[in-house]
């Protein structure tokens, strides 16, 4: 029996990892934003990005929009 569970988790975490690219894939418009996507003054988020943006891994949270940038020289 334990063994039926194994596999069985073993698949469904295979189905999970397999699906992950797609649901990445799905854009959120930015609160600040949807007004003007609303009034037709902005193209909507996935008519704005790239076919393959730079997508950073979340690795704690994630953020809210708006607030300051801070950008560090990578070059040192």
């Amino acid at each position: 029996m334990k063994r039926i569970h194994r596999c069985a988790l073993a698949i469904a975490l295979a189905i999970m990892v397999a699906a992950l690219p797609a649901w990445a894939q799905q854009y959120h418009e930015a609160p600040m934003l949807a007004e003007m996507v609303a009034a037709g003054d902005l193209p909507p988020v996935e008519e704005r990005l790239p076919a393959n943006p730079f997508v950073r891994q979340v690795h704690s949270e994630i953020g809210t929009y708006g607030g300051t940038l801070n950008k560090w020289d990578t070059n040192l």
